[in-house]
């Protein structure tokens, strides 16, 4: 995650499935944010601010006004979501916490950022785990900031209580995507060990995938990346090692 990328539609769609995971969906009260911030670069990464209708996060109109205003007044940066938690009505009732706010994520310390993650953030919370690409690749050595391990992803799913839902962030090469989102969710499933399925949602550019811990919001979170998916017309399934179900083609 970097600053330049705050507000752009891959933000759009992120804090839109967020608000609509908790508030439209009633599965947690609080939204934990974990950033793993890297400094900007000079690309032109970010700049998809031009949001089309139809696009995952367009109809939630206050959403949209406020990233537009921080890209028009040069706010771009992931602390502003938190004023807009505090203020916006469709987030009534919820809650926001930034781990490690201040602070830009290093692959030297990446250890002790995930070990001093507290507890108390892992309780009835959509947790949100957030790299620059995604997941590890064993092919790149040299940008290992970039990538959320596996051993990560088990280790906070251990410690979070069985009312919160575990979502990760991932960015899509350009591969086929059905089999390369399959591949994940097996990953995932083999990582963590887990009787419940590896639930996706992707508009074919990104993708997220979510991770329940109890069979009351495996079911909860099963209708709401239904629900949210046929909104804006995504991709969606899930996958455990025996069973596939609602896997789209490319």
């Amino acid at each position: 995650m970097k600053n330049q990328y705050f507000a752009d539609a891959r933000d759009l769609f992120k804090y839109d499935l967020i608000i609509s995971l908790m508030s439209d969906y009633e599965l947690a009260k609080n939204f934990t944010f974990v950033p793993m911030l890297t400094p900007d670069v000079s690309t032109t990464h970010g700049s998809l601010t031009n949001y089309k209708n139809g696009w995952p996060g367009t109809q939630r109109n206050d959403l949209v006004k406020f990233l537009s205003m921080c890209i028009k007044t040069k706010r771009r940066d992931i602390r502003n979501i938190e004023s807009f938690f505090h203020r916006a009505k469709s987030c009534s009732g919820l809650s926001v916490k930034i781990y490690s706010k201040d602070n830009l994520f290093r692959n030297e310390t990446r250890s002790n950022y995930f070990d001093n993650l507290p507890v108390n953030l892992l309780k009835n919370s959509i947790i949100f785990l957030d790299p620059d690409t995604g997941l590890e690749i064993k092919s790149d050595t040299n940008n290992k900031e970039a990538h959320l391990k596996y051993v990560e992803v088990r280790n906070v799913y251990r410690k979070m209580d069985k009312n919160s839902i575990l979502l990760i962030f991932q960015f899509i090469p350009r591969v086929r995507r059905q089999p390369y989102i399959l591949k994940i969710c097996e990953r995932l499933d083999k990582a963590i060990n887990k009787k419940f399925a590896i639930h996706y949602v992707s508009d074919n550019k990104i993708v997220f995938f979510a991770l329940s811990k109890s069979k009351a919001r495996e079911k909860l979170l099963n209708r709401a990346i239904k629900g949210y998916s046929i909104r804006y017309n995504l991709a969606f399934g899930g996958q455990t090692y025996h069973q596939r179900f609602n896997i789209s083609s490319d």
